[in-house]
């Protein structure tokens, strides 16, 4: 992926509903162009179909095999989840990326309503940078990771905060609810200044999170780098590297916004859970 942000245009791609089926298209112009299959899969070619992007319905970007969420990566956000941290036995997140997994099952689309339960206490919002992976990848460096990425999009890594603090596995269970992994609205190639780009949630209008990825402990390339270093990472899977600090909660009626500069503005409602 190409990172200098002014120096290329901005290319994006979607996953949409149009006329009862579910394509994959490009953006160009207000105007989608359906594409043959996934874009990060190399063959998807054009199939000649053009539509009005006001006439499709967004879903979320990616179908990845898995997504894995990364913890702490911003140092005020590590200050502000110390409580937490020290609840679970981490003394220290310092030069330690910590990471879980997210079942797919979570993605939530954009404008999405994210539900809810009535077992949830206190719902956070967690603004992220999403990074889609291009490429299968295993044991990649750190000055490889940039040709491993295929682009980024928002990401919105909803969590039950009183879950986190009486589950050991805190990550995984307070996560792992239908319709908290929001991500949208579309794939950004190229045009996007990952190293500076700023961050930001709002919640009815009010800014909660606010940050650039200048601020984060570690570097994208990075992050690829070492979590290859664990697992094998393939086409279309999904890392959420981390939320800055000013995570805060949220409730039935208000209405979500994460954006990132050059990426977009991904926005969902949050609805209380019916019988």
């Amino acid at each position: 992926m190409r990172q200098n942000a002014g120096e290329y245009g901005m290319t994006k791609y979607v996953r949409y509903e149009h006329g009862g089926d579910i394509h994959f298209g490009r953006v160009d112009d207000a105007v989608v162009s359906e594409l043959s299959g996934a874009p990060w899969a190399g063959a998807a070619q054009p199939t000649g179909v053009r539509v009005p992007l006001s006439s499709v319905k967004l879903l979320c970007p990616v179908t990845p095999s898995k997504i894995v969420a990364c913890g702490v990566t911003y140092s005020e956000h590590a200050s502000e989840a110390k409580e937490l941290l020290q609840h679970h036995g981490f003394e220290s997140a310092a030069g330690e990326l910590i990471f879980g997994m997210r079942a797919p099952i979570v993605l939530n689309d954009p404008e999405g309503k994210i539900v809810k339960p009535a077992f949830v206490q206190r719902l956070d919002h967690e603004a992220e940078l999403g990074v889609v992976i291009g490429k299968r990848t295993k044991r990649v460096s750190e000055a490889d990771a940039w040709g491993s990425i295929f682009g980024v999009t928002c990401y919105n890594d909803c969590g039950a905060r009183d879950i986190q603090m009486k589950s050991p596995l805190f990550s995984q269970k307070a996560k792992s609810i239908d319709t908290f992994g929001c991500c949208g609205p579309w794939i950004v190639t190229e045009g996007v200044d990952l190293r500076r780009a700023r961050i930001e949630c709002r919640v009815n209008g009010e800014v909660r999170q606010s940050a650039t990825l200048a601020d984060m402990t570690r570097s994208i390339a990075s992050i690829v780098s070492e979590i290859s270093r664990t697992m094998t990472l393939l086409p279309g899977d999904l890392i959420a590297t981390g939320s800055p600090a000013g995570v805060s909660p949220m409730g039935p009626g208000d209405v979500v916004e994460v954006e990132i500069e050059g990426v977009g503005v991904l926005r969902n409602t949050v609805v209380a859970d019916t019988p």
